[in-house]
């Protein structure tokens, strides 16, 4: 495959559909993801997920929705015997330059995903579900892809966990981005419910799943888990900040107000803030061919 400097992007893709900011065009979103996904890695002592891969021998990987790129470049680097396939609607950021096991492929995961089935021993995506419409149509196609005993790992949020948790401001901001993200198809709960789905394919023999409730305000007993919880806080923020601009471009700035934001931010802000948001890690081993 020609490294993504190459690859002109299809006139069918409509980066419009989606509710953040793109890479290609915005640097802010970059340093966004890069600082989530190196937060993680820390958590999970240089891994790339809550669950361990060291055993695993897999000769091709496939990233949904690589954002930034910054998950499938450390897959490259840590199984460099495996050929690691990144795909996103936006371009890679031009400053990236894939590492020899690394390629980029404009997809658009509402379509016919371009592989063949059973052709990949890890399928991953991360905060990729509660994105897109009609995630389970799109777990389904992800499951297909994955072999007889490959895995597939997905990570999520579950952003009610956030408004059942949080004070008015937290609820009123959360509930409105659940109400815009629902009039696009897609589905900021997804998190939890993503064992479920996984579960009724029937496809899959071992479903693991780690659920993290993180605490915002860095008020957890665990320090790891406060650095992690610290850490969304300021990314959290920056994600609302960017839906409220997106969302601005889509003509539909008054659905989340910048009065809505700044309450948002500054009740996160506020010491002793109990403000819990869950985050699921899947990791699904394929079982039984699909027919």
């Amino acid at each position: 495959m020609p490294p993504a400097s190459s690859l002109p992007t299809p006139e069918h893709i409509d980066a419009g559909a989606y509710l953040l900011p793109s890479v290609s065009e915005n640097e802010e979103e970059v340093t966004r993801l890069d600082a989530w996904h190196n937060t993680f890695r820390e958590y999970f002592d240089g891994g790339l997920c809550a669950f361990p891969l060291k055993n695993e021998r897999p000769q091709r990987i496939l990233e949904l929705g690589c954002g930034s790129g910054a998950w499938a470049i450390q897959a490259a680097a840590d199984f460099p015997e495996a050929q690691v396939v990144a795909v996103d609607i936006s371009p890679l950021p031009a400053h990236r330059v894939p590492p020899h096991n690394m390629t980029f492929q404009f997809v658009d995961l509402r379509e016919e995903l371009p592989f063949e089935r059973e052709s990949f021993d890890i399928v991953h995506a991360r905060m990729v579900m509660i994105n897109v419409p009609n995630a389970k149509d799109v777990i389904h196609k992800a499951a297909r892809l994955v072999k007889p005993g490959g895995l597939l790992l997905l990570d999520d949020m579950d952003h009610k966990s956030t408004s059942d948790t949080g004070g008015p401001a937290v609820r009123r901001c959360i509930d409105k981005m659940m109400e815009l993200w629902r009039m696009f198809g897609s589905d900021l709960e997804m998190g939890r419910k993503l064992q479920g789905i996984l579960a009724e394919t029937g496809w899959f023999s071992e479903i693991q799943v780690e659920k993290i409730a993180i605490p915002l305000g860095g008020c957890a007993h665990d320090e790891r888990l406060n650095k992690l919880g610290l850490r969304r806080n300021v990314l959290m923020q920056g994600f609302v900040r960017a839906a409220g601009v997106r969302l601005a471009g889509e003509g539909l700035r008054e659905g989340l107000t910048e009065e809505m934001i700044q309450g948002f931010v500054e009740e996160l802000d506020r010491v002793g803030s109990t403000v819990v948001s869950d985050f699921y890690f899947c990791a699904a081993r394929r079982g039984v061919l699909v027919e």
